[in-house]
């Protein structure tokens, strides 16, 4: 096999990989979206939160389960806090792999001596339209954002329901910074990225 047939598979895998990455990290956007909802909602209407989970549980799992709030927030945070990390290390591993992606498609029109690999690349990036700029500022540094003042209110919200701190509020401020300080760390990563 001559090393341009071992690039271009390469480069074909690579595309495939990231292609089926975007797919995972658009279903943990929604997987986290789902969450900070579910966790927001117990700071209005505890009860019916309750009542939700514990009808999918039994519709789910034919099992009849009755627990806490507290304890359902403190999983939820939980669930939260590992598919927040997961989300985000995705995203920086796509990123990484489009730049990869780009390396490649150079290489393989050296081994050419013209521009025909460009998919991924040049064409690509050529008259990027507006719309994918605003979507890609949104999910790099705006919608972070939202997600870190979204788990600041949240809680303070939980603070004041529950009358200030308790083995459940700290527990919940624990992992509401953990989330926090992932979101500052990528929101950094990706100014510095941007910058460059």
């Amino acid at each position: 096999m001559e090393r341009i047939e071992i690039l271009y598979d390469h480069y074909k895998e690579s595309c495939e990989l990231a292609r089926k990455n975007e797919k995972r990290r658009d279903n943990l956007f929604i997987i986290v979206c789902v969450l900070i909802g579910l966790l927001f909602l117990f700071s209005y209407d505890k009860n019916s939160v309750i009542g939700l989970i514990q009808s999918w549980i039994k519709t789910n799992y034919d099992y009849d389960l009755t627990f806490s709030s507290n304890i359902i927030q403190a999983i939820l945070w939980i669930v939260l806090f590992i598919f927040t990390l997961r989300y985000l290390g995705l995203n920086i591993n796509l990123d990484r792999s489009y730049n990869y992606i780009h390396k490649l498609e150079n290489e393989i029109n050296a081994e050419i001596f013209r521009e025909t690999i460009s998919r991924e690349g040049t064409s690509y990036l050529n008259n990027y339209p507006i719309l994918n700029n605003i979507t890609y500022i949104s999910y790099r540094i705006i919608l972070p954002i939202i997600y870190y003042f979204i788990i600041l209110i949240k809680l303070k919200l939980e603070y004041i329901a529950q009358g200030g701190i308790n083995f459940f509020v700290l527990f919940q401020i624990i992992l509401g910074i953990f989330c926090i300080i992932l979101i500052i760390v990528y929101l950094i990563e990706n100014i510095i990225d941007m910058l460059s």
